[in-house]
């Protein structure tokens, strides 16, 4: 039986309405308003990630900032938080 994990990113807009990443498996990025959403979506999809759903503002989740989930194969490793946060800042 195949084993998956899941990955959950908020989205949050600024004044430019460009939409931004907020947070990854709810740890805040420090510099979230300069993380644009396309570079996370990027890197998720060059580390085996596939977007299985998505919320809009006032959606399930009770609040304004959409909620995406993603999935992949477990690997037994889980995911390097760390890594993702420095590749997307430094795209």
């Amino acid at each position: 039986m195949e084993k998956w994990e899941y990955l959950t990113v908020i989205i949050g807009y600024t004044q430019t309405n460009e939409p931004k990443t907020n947070s990854v498996d709810g740890r805040e990025l420090l510099n979230w308003k300069t993380v644009p959403f396309r570079n996370a979506l990027r890197i998720l999809g060059e580390d085996g990630w596939e977007l299985v759903t998505g919320t809009g503002p006032d959606g399930a989740s009770n609040t304004n900032d959409p909620l995406y989930v993603f999935k992949r194969q477990w690997s037994g490793k889980g995911y390097d938080h760390e890594s993702f946060v420095t590749r997307v800042l430094t795209m």
